[in-house]
């Protein structure tokens, strides 16, 4: 009974939003970022199953003419902890394939980070739609 009890008073500490906040990945999220001189936009769509993070990232408009928007990207490896959301996805520039890495804390509807690509770092800011 003592039990009980105790899970009924740390449950009416947590409140009503605890219990019924959504869960912070599966949605669409519109990213903005600046990789080097290249400023994009991304469409991310996260799936969960299980304990699986899944879902696709579509290319948006960028600053430079010869990248044209509407690739699409499977993310893979993608982990939730704590608030902390990474996800990568394989793409291509020129004649270069590689994986574009993201890691970003999600605050609510919102998330900034940084990516990894080519060695190279940016920033991104995210907002979930």
């Amino acid at each position: 009974m003592k039990t009980l009890t105790l899970i009924m008073a740390a449950l009416s500490l947590a409140g009503p939003a605890a219990a019924n906040s959504p869960e912070p990945i599966p949605g669409t999220w519109l990213v903005k970022g600046k990789w080097g001189l290249l400023t994009f936009t991304l469409n991310c769509r996260f799936t969960r199953l299980g304990g699986v993070i899944g879902g696709e990232c579509v290319d948006g408009p960028t600053n430079d003419a010869n990248i044209k928007g509407g690739k699409r990207h499977a993310i893979r490896a993608a982990a939730l902890k704590g608030d902390q959301l990474s996800w990568t996805y394989q793409t291509r520039w020129t004649v270069y394939e590689f994986d574009a890495r993201y890691s970003g804390v999600i605050r609510g509807r919102t998330m900034n980070g940084q990516m990894l690509a080519l060695g190279k770092t940016g920033t991104f800011t995210a907002v979930r739609q």
